[in-house]
């Protein structure tokens, strides 16, 4: 006799919705679990050398060896229970104090009640865990069984062993014995899908293969290729056994877990009314779900309590949000089913809104936009949520901490960055309007003499938690705006460093939102452009990039905004001042100057004015040649060259050369750029032979009659090297 392969991986059960009672017994139908229907009807202790109990409508026979130890067994027998309904043949049974680790395969045989023809089984079920919650529910698996005598027979077989595994369950022992719920059943198939899936099924009702199959492949293939979590090798074992079996409850599809000393097994159970095409996408979805669920807690061992992990209510729920996308069959598909009752959750914070049940749940809702940007993110994508979980199951790590040691971007890159996403509507569609309706202050510029907004932490604000960011408005309808107008963003913190802050800021109207700029120091311009198009106020996105898990901390954030004016940067051309590097003398007097470590030293404070010129597209090289004394030349280039959007350098080459009757130096340095500025526009270059400071101030300098509003730095010293992007 042959058993349905064991399934170690996921229990989809849409099966009926049993509870477990005080007492611990079971029972259909989600009522009292076993103790009012189940009466004792035999008991009997077992050894080493086998036996049988037995009454007159059930025999389990215990072959010598089988037990290692003296087992006491107690029979109980209901005459309502009736898992199966018309599909039933017996009575059903219930056996307490059969171990998990018998073996030898034991006999096992119930007087038959009903019809024995067609595919005979029988069910064999056991209080199964509920993933990520204490609940439990009778869930029975099919053995294939024979009639004899009027009797169902079949062979409970010794149970294999899958891989080693950690058998926590949120700190407690895993048991080795537990209650079996046994009782006839006629009328099931068997399917054997690859490798992947065993299917028992009404054999009346072949059609359910076909609908269910597709469904079950394409959860699989997301599952494994889309998510990255792998299915083989781990904590189960294949293939996947799935059931399709009416339920006291309709649900389509649900995941339970078995547990005994070798780890969780777990079996799928779906609800054959829902086997339909109408219902198809519904289904679709919900096996998918419950897939992923069975892999995520395969991973972590939680089908009972989780770790201690601050962010295990919401974590592995987000992800499943956002997996939806996966398994939805709908080509106009937006946003997660759940979505829309928190969309705003990352902006209170990564972790600190979610700790705990209830408020983990709800921050689940919202978070799943930030694995919709890390999934399309290729420092991270699949591959990285596969090494989160894995890192979980080996290392016990927390999400959180496996999660920070996945994203291959730092945090002040990539959390900003989902903002801009998020903001962009490039994730989730999201009613722009929410923004401004979460606005932490706003400020009605009435006019030139206004006084500056201060929105400080200390007064008012609040702190700011670990990667969290707050939205300020800036309204534009009561002042008319001049053309040299410029609204200036700055965000300070006494103790977040300023590459940790980040200022996004939006026009916005009505329905609609745009994009300006961004950075920790922001100016914006070209004012009046906005209000004629009919945008009321600009939004401020103040980023707090900064902590560590458990992301818990908090901290000051300040925002200062100001009205001034200064004049806009409307062409391409670079001022410059302050160029020193002119001359090396390797023999100096004073070798505390500017030295290179390599015995050079330079002197000089030349102003020099560059005039740039477009060389190729997003190209531009400015020069300088300048005769100090006669036989004494400075000269230099600076070419910068941008990405095709404008708004990211690719790379800064600077030139420069000295020479005299004496002298001759020459130099060249390759630097690296970062935005600081007016839409885009101003950048703050390092590299090795420069040193960043981010106090330099931006001045105006008149050339050639036309005024720009920024100065370019080439030193050897503290200032940094500071362009203006040309466009």
């Amino acid at each position: 006799m042959r058993r349905c392969p064991a399934l170690l991986f996921i229990f989809l059960m849409l099966t009926f919705n049993l509870s477990c009672s005080e007492d611990g017994s079971t029972e259909p139908g989600g009522s009292n679990n076993g103790g009012d229907d189940y009466t004792l009807a035999e008991t009997a202790t077992i050894g080493p050398l086998g036996g049988t109990m037995a009454t007159e409508d059930f025999s389990l026979t215990i072959p010598a060896g089988a037990f290692n130890l003296d087992v006491k067994l107690d029979l109980y027998v209901s005459s309502e229970a009736d898992p199966f309904g018309d599909h039933g043949t017996t009575m059903s049974f219930r056996l307490e104090g059969l171990p998990d680790d018998y073996a030898e395969p034991l006999e096992l045989s119930i007087k038959s009640e009903g019809s024995l023809s067609g595919d005979l089984a029988m069910g064999i079920g056991e209080e199964m865990l509920l993933p990520e919650s204490d609940s439990t529910a009778v869930v029975y698996d099919l053995v294939t069984a024979e009639e004899s005598s009027g009797y169902l027979v079949c062979t409970l077989p010794v149970d294999e062993a899958p891989p080693k595994a950690n058998h926590k369950a949120g700190g407690k022992a895993v048991p080795t014995t537990k209650h079996r719920y046994y009782t006839g059943v006629f009328g099931y198939a068997t399917y054997v899908r690859s490798d992947h899936f065993v299917i028992c099924y009404p054999a009346s009702y072949p059609a359910y293969i076909d609908l269910i199959v597709p469904l079950l492949e394409d959860s699989y293939d997301a599952i494994l290729d889309q998510v990255g979590l792998h299915f083989p090798g781990y904590n189960f074992r294949k293939p996947l056994k799935v059931i399709i079996f009416q339920p006291a409850h309709e649900l389509h599809a649900k995941i339970y877990f078995s547990q005994d000393q070798t780890g969780y097994v777990p079996v799928l159970y779906v609800d054959p009314l829902s086997l339909t095409q109408q219902n198809s996408p519904a289904v679709r979805l919900k096996v998918g779900h419950e897939l992923l669920k069975a892999a995520q807690n395969l991973y972590i061992y939680a089908a009972t309590n989780p770790p201690a992990d601050p962010a295990y209510w919401w974590f592995h729920r987000s992800l499943r949000s956002w997996a939806e996308e996966l398994f939805a069959d709908d080509s106009n598909y937006t946003k997660p089913a759940g979505f829309d009752t928190n969309p705003m959750a990352a902006f209170g914070g990564l972790q600190a809104p979610g700790q705990g049940l209830v408020n983990g749940l709800k921050h689940s809702h919202g978070m799943s936009a930030v694995f919709k940007y890390l999934m399309t993110d290729p420092g991270f994508g699949p591959g990285g949520i596969f090494g989160v979980y894995y890192r979980m199951m080996t290392e016990n790590v927390t999400s959180l901490d496996a999660l920070d040691e996945k994203i291959e971007s730092p945090l002040e890159t990539w959390w900003p960055g989902f903002f801009k996403k998020y903001m962009d509507g490039e994730l989730y569609a999201v009613n722009v309007d929410l923004f401004k309706d979460l606005e932490s202050g706003a400020w009605d510029i009435q006019g030139p003499d206004d006084s500056p907004a201060e929105f400080y932490s200390r007064y008012g604000i609040g702190n700011y938690p670990d990667l969290s960011a707050r939205i300020f408005s800036v309204g534009l309808t009561s002042y008319d705006f001049d053309d040299d107008d410029v609204i200036k963003f700055t965000a300070t913190s006494p103790t977040v460093e300023q590459d940790f802050l980040t200022v996004l800021a939006y026009a916005w109207k009505p329905g609609d939102l745009l994009y300006i700029g961004h950075a920790s120091a922001l100016q914006i311009g070209d004012i009046p452009i906005l209000t004629d198009a009919g945008y009321t106020d600009i939004l401020a996105v103040v980023v707090n990039s900064d902590g560590v898990p458990p992301f818990t901390n908090t901290a000051e954030v300040d925002l200062l905004i100001e009205l001034t004016t200064e004049a806009p940067l409307t062409h391409a051309q670079i001022a410059a001042g302050n160029i020193r590097c002119m001359y090396r003398d390797e023999y100096s007097d004073t070798p505390e100057l500017n030295n290179d470590h390599e015995g050079h030293y330079w002197t000089g404070n030349i102003p020099v004015a560059i005039q740039a010129s477009q060389t190729a597209e997003n190209t531009w090289i400015g020069g300088w040649n300048r005769i100090v004394n006669e036989g004494e030349v400075y000269k230099g280039s600076v070419e910068i060259v941008l990405d095709e959007t404008r708004d990211t350098i690719l790379s800064v080459t600077v030139h420069t050369e000295y020479t005299d009757e004496v002298h001759e130096y020459e130099k060249v340095m390759d630097l690296s750029a970062k935005n600081i500025g007016r839409y885009s526009d101003y950048w703050q270059v390092e590299g090795d032979e420069i040193i960043a400071n981010n106090e330099v101030t931006l001045e105006s300098v008149e050339i050639g009659g036309t005024k720009t509003t920024s100065v370019l730095y080439i030193t050897e010293g503290p200032d940094a090297l500071i362009f203006v992007k040309l466009y």
